[in-house]
């Protein structure tokens, strides 16, 4: 039984993450000033992850041949 309470939050966890990063790629509007900061923290970061993660791709992409 405690297994499966321990599964069961560990999904609810998960699933709260996965639409937490769905929100920030959405690009819906959202007040940062209201509500949690940890959750508003996140959805500022996701983003800036991603952009800076994309950007080193294009760096090694884009690399001078001699």
């Amino acid at each position: 039984m405690l297994i499966q309470k321990e599964t069961n939050t560990n999904t609810r966890t998960f699933t709260k993450i996965i639409r937490a990063v769905r929100q920030s790629l959405n690009g819906e509007e959202h007040d940062y000033t209201q509500g949690d900061l940890r959750k508003a923290i996140f959805l500022l970061a996701v983003p800036m992850i991603l952009e800076l993660s994309l950007e080193s791709v294009f760096a090694v992409v884009l690399l001078p041949s001699d």
